[in-house]
């Protein structure tokens, strides 16, 4: 059976009762579509181009070196997940001190490739694993929004409450789980930026020598340290203001910086909403609207008073404006990998540049 989730929390059957700008549709019990665009083929699509670009970089042309070392060391199933995932990931159970081991003391030359060709590859291997888990936040925020209005758009939220009159307030352990999945969305979209910053910084820093196993230059960089006015030349990035327009590194981006204060807030203080409250409205008994408040702000940040930062006197509802956040955040993810790809790979591109190209998985 058919379901449709409204931004609103009410539950409909079919496409006739769609009433907000957007909807999910639930065909079957794990099958979702949606009017709202997640730009998940554009962004994997990008993905894809940039590993493949990023190689060619880093081994500079000899391609038949990377292809020897991935059959060697990522095809060859008894070491894939021993070595190539070690200190990446739970597919492999390496120690540091047994991965330490295996970089210093077990790589040489062979007749193919040489010790430095060998740590590209396992350099070139954790930019794959940072892409691939960039790829997961995508997929996961795309998944979590649709449980998430799934749950507000549940018959009955309020297990062990009355179902009352007029405009009721609820504190429960429903309205706090369906809060807490309203919360990881806002982190993972947020941890978004966070990769994309990464990748930047990365394509900037690339080792010079491979004759060491290279630390990341981006490995503790984040969105935060993109800002224009970076004081520390070691954490620029090379994006001028008109680089910078549409993408995540654009300071004037509102979206952006509503979801990074909303991140904020859910980091260091763990909540949004104290009482994780969902409020609904019936009228004789019908459901009219269920809602999350969100709270006040005034531009980019949140209202403040000394100390006191969390007003709801905007009516603003979260639960609303979430789609058109995610969008932007999206949106802008796309237009940051264009221009990326613009500026390090395809500078003579027209400033039209715009990546159409079809890119085989």
């Amino acid at each position: 059976m058919e379901q449709i989730f409204n931004l609103d929390g009410i539950l409909g059957k079919n496409l006739n009762d769609i009433h907000c700008n957007y909807y999910i549709l639930k065909k079957d019990k794990e099958t979702y579509t949606s009017n709202i665009n997640f730009f998940k083929e554009e962004i994997f699509q990008s993905n894809s181009l940039y590993l493949n670009l990023f190689i060619q970089r880093v081994f500079k042309g000899e391609m038949d070196i990377f292809h020897y070392l991935q059959s060697k060391f990522f095809l060859d199933v008894n070491q894939n997940k021993y070595y190539i995932n070690a200190g990446l990931g739970a597919e492999s159970i390496m120690s540091v001190s047994q991965f330490s081991n295996f970089i210093d003391n077990e790589i040489n030359d062979d007749s193919k490739a040489s010790r430095q060709d060998i740590i590209k590859f396992m350099y070139f291997r954790e930019i794959q694993a940072l892409l691939a888990d960039f790829e997961k936040l995508v997929i996961q925020v795309e998944e979590l929004t649709y449980v998430f209005y799934e749950k507000l758009n549940s018959p009955q939220i309020f297990q062990s409450n009355e179902i009352k009159e007029g405009l009721t307030t609820v504190y429960s352990i429903e309205s706090r789980f369906i809060n807490s999945i309203l919360e990881n969305i806002i982190i993972k979209a947020t941890s978004i930026l966070d990769y994309l910053s990464k990748f930047v910084f990365e394509v900037e820093n690339i080792p010079k020598s491979f004759d060491i196993y290279p630390k990341r230059k981006s490995f503790d960089y984040d969105h935060g340290k993109t800002k224009f006015d970076q004081k520390n030349d070691n954490l620029k990035i090379n994006w001028t203001k008109e680089a910078r327009l549409n993408t995540i590194f654009d300071e004037n981006n509102e979206k952006i910086f509503i979801l990074k204060r909303l991140r904020n807030q859910l980091i260091h203080d763990g909540f949004l909403d104290v009482d994780n409250c969902i409020y609904e409205n019936r009228v004789d008994g019908i459901l009219k609207e269920r809602f999350i408040l969100m709270p006040d702000f005034d531009g980019k940040d949140l209202t403040k008073y000394k100390s006191r930062k969390l007003f709801y006197s905007q009516d603003r509802k979260i639960n609303l404006e979430l789609p058109i956040l995610i969008e932007e955040l999206l949106s802008s993810t796309y237009q940051t990998l264009n221009v990326l790809f613009k500026k390090y790979w395809f500078g003579d591109m027209s400033d039209s540049f715009s990546l159409t190209l079809n890119i085989d998985k």
